[in-house]
């Protein structure tokens, strides 16, 4: 019913570059070389901060595979609603390196005053590595098409997905953060656009409503103009929320009955940034209590 809902595993574990076999190789199996790819040591960049004045992280960039020559770190950033970028935030060629993230560093890469940064801020940090071959990987999952003949295709990147969202990874090629707020209920109440939907329940852009849950700490994630189950008029999603930190978790009211296919529960869990209007949500699909879809990505932006 829909694609998004056929996962499949593009990459091994850590990044490889396939090389086929030829009969002249007289080598029945294929030849694999470690791609490249790089990690934080012990410390993992932080998902908020609380004080846009005071973004500070200090770590280590590691070579997971001994095999890279340079590493590039770009910055895009939403400020005041104003999106900002700059391809070469930190640029590395020996491993390992620290690594210094701060309110300065950041205000110089963008080019504005650190005073101008303030809570709903968020910033995009992206890696782009070089390895000894001279090959270059991005922080860019692959894609799966169809050519003209309906055969699969990759396109896009080549880091596997597992590398980029997995905790035990420890990525340092695709992170991101936020300036977090309290949460107050009253501001988050409205209409809001659909940013992004792993799902695929609805399109980009699409509009959804939120209204207030029955305590303070709550909300609910309306589905009335989910088309794709039968049940959306009385479906949605409620999100329990801290007040002080805005770390969020999500649950189905109900199955949502999809239409000629399965009944789906949903948990999941995220952030909610109340000031800014900013849901961002990673959720769980469950057919059984033990099987489903993982970390579909939904993000909302207040309308």
């Amino acid at each position: 019913m829909k694609n998004i809902k056929n996962i499949l595993t593009a990459f091994f574990a850590i990044s490889l570059l396939f090389t086929s076999c030829t009969d002249d190789d007289k080598n029945p199996f294929p030849t694999f070389i470690d791609g490249g790819y790089a990690k934080f040591g012990t410390e993992v960049f932080p998902s908020t901060f609380d004080d846009a004045q005071n973004i500070l992280f200090t770590g280590v960039i590691e070579d997971a595979n001994n095999n890279l020559v340079e590493y590039t770190l770009a910055i895009t950033a939403t400020v005041g609603g104003k999106e900002y970028t700059n391809d070469q935030f930190v640029t590395f060629t020996t491993f390992p390196s620290e690594i210094t993230i701060n309110t300065q560093n950041i205000a110089d890469a963008l080019e504005i005053d650190p005073s101008e940064l303030d809570f709903g801020d968020s910033f995009k940090f992206k890696a782009t590595v070089t390895t000894n071959t001279g090959t270059i990987y991005t922080s860019v999952k692959p894609k799966t098409g169809k050519d003209e003949n309906d055969v699969t295709i990759l396109t896009g990147g080549n880091t596997d997905p597992k590398l980029l969202n997995g905790v035990g990874y420890k990525n340092a090629m695709s992170f991101e953060t936020i300036i977090a707020c309290p949460f107050v209920q009253s501001e988050i109440i409205g209409t809001y656009k659909i940013v992004q939907d792993d799902w695929s329940d609805f399109d980009v852009d699409a509009e959804v409503e939120i209204v207030a849950g029955d305590t303070e700490n709550t909300y609910r994630i309306l589905h009335t103009t989910n088309t794709y189950i039968d049940n959306g008029a009385t479906s949605y999603f409620e999100v329990t929320v801290d007040l002080e930190t805005g770390a969020s978790t999500l649950k189905s009211n109900q199955a949502f009955e999809y239409t000629d296919w399965k009944d789906i529960t949903i948990k999941g869990k995220g952030l909610t940034i109340s000031c800014a209007g900013i849901i961002n949500l990673s959720n769980d699909y469950y057919e059984t209590a033990t099987s489903g879809w993982w970390g579909k990505v939904l993000k909302l932006k207040k309308i």
